[in-house]
């Protein structure tokens, strides 16, 4: 215990010696984060047990930032420095959400290993101050292993998202606020800039709350609750009842789909623009729902999170080559996605039979449901490859691939 508080110690002083020449500029910070994690290498000084038999043993442990949990499962801030603090987040599960930062410096891999992708914004429509309309592109993918480090900007210079691929991962971050970076949006495919619920005023939070509880015990009134305030809602509020409102719904997709019509002569901009990021949402909550089955394999949790980052073929493509270089892509992805639909009990949205992987084959290239029975073999049955093909092509967990064939 005594080698990881004399390695902490060493490390936050570093960042303030190094800082300190910049006269603890904030546009400097992100570089000195980087410096520190390079000269100092936690990874081969810390263990994630290391850190955890730390904290139960010390008695200076410093003032802990994020007490409550809400980023990490859980983190400990392992160092409080001036202007700036160090923290060390376990992951078991994470999340896939996009977002910006409120703060600038940078992170390193202490355990296990983790896939980022890195995405810019381009706005278009400005629904409210804090709801934004634009185009979401996924500019990067990045594998990260111990000791690979990752600068971070605050604000809109850089929207990311991890997803971990151990169980646990375990990262250390270097960080200094930006005040004037203002609170950081969350971000949802097609393309939607948001502030996060979290971030949004305690009355709306409540009012998510109570409709939470509603739904639970009195689902016809939670409705027309529901109902009535999507009618007079400002678009980020809209925004936030249509997407916490969602899962209370799970059962009864015709009686959501319904409420949208009912609301939508009043609401008709905000859902319109909505409408695309509700079916990702739908597909999201599909992967989300699959790494939770599988929080001990990591190539599977590899696959479910290329399913999320990548809507391009070739990149998905690409990506496995470099995750099983021996192993041909489009195989190993009928394997895993066997392997995947067993750990679910079945419940991909499709089956993966025989026919199902010949079919598979045939969206990876591109080929209409025409184009693929027409090259069928003499020995396919054409009504089970077409069936194959439209349970993969209409898909929740594979449909963002698919989506330009018609």
């Amino acid at each position: 215990m005594e080698q990881v508080a004399q390695f902490l110690q060493r490390l936050g002083e570093w960042v303030e010696r190094d800082w300190r020449r910049s006269e603890l500029d904030l546009a400097a910070f992100q570089e000195t984060a980087v410096r520190a994690l390079e000269a100092c290498r936690p990874a081969e000084h810390l263990s994630a047990m290391d850190v955890v038999e730390w904290v139960h043993g010390t008695d200076a442990l410093p003032q802990q930032m994020d007490i409550a949990a809400h980023f990490g499962n859980p983190p400990v801030t392992v160092f409080r420095g001036r202007g700036f603090h160090i923290d060390v987040y376990y992951w078991l599960e994470g999340d896939t959400d996009i977002h910006q930062h409120a703060f600038c410096g940078a992170f390193t891999v202490l355990q296990g290993t983790s896939l980022q992708g890195i995405y810019t914004f381009e706005k278009g429509r400005v629904l409210h101050p804090r709801l934004i309309q634009g185009q979401l592109r996924l500019e990067s993918l990045r594998f990260m292993k111990p000791g690979d480090i990752q600068p971070l900007a605050a604000g809109e210079r850089f929207l990311h998202s991890v997803l971990h691929l151990d169980h646990p991962t375990v990262t250390l971050l270097i960080r200094a606020e930006v005040p004037e970076s203002g609170p950081q949006h969350s971000y949802k495919m097609p393309g939607l800039s948001y502030l996060p619920l979290g971030f949004c005023a305690h009355p709306l939070r409540r009012r998510v709350q109570l409709l939470q509880m509603m739904g639970l015990v009195e689902p016809a009134r939670m409705r027309a609750q529901l109902r009535a305030g999507l009618r007079t809602a400002d678009p980020l509020t809209f925004t936030h009842l249509l997407l916490e409102s969602r899962s209370m719904f799970q059962n009864d997709w015709q009686g959501f789909a319904e409420l949208l019509n009912e609301v939508y002569p009043a609401q008709e901009e905000v859902l319109d623009t909505l409408l695309p990021v509700l079916r990702d949402v739908k597909r999201v909550n599909r992967i989300t729902r699959a790494k939770c089955a599988i929080a001990r394999e990591p190539d599977l949790r590899y696959l479910a999170a290329l399913l999320f980052f990548c809507t391009q073929r070739g990149r998905f493509l690409e990506a496995m080559r470099q995750r099983f270089p021996e192993e041909e892509p489009l195989e190993k992805t009928r394997v895993l996605l066997s392997r995947l639909s067993a750990a679910m009990g079945g419940d991909l949205g499709f089956e993966m039979t025989p026919a199902a992987g010949v079919a598979l084959r045939a969206l990876f290239s591109g080929k209409t449901e025409g184009d693929f029975l027409a090259t069928a073999g003499p020995e396919a049955r054409p009504a089970e490859l077409s069936s194959a093909w439209r349970e993969l092509r209409g898909s929740d967990l594979l449909s963002a691939l698919f989506s330009d064939i018609r």
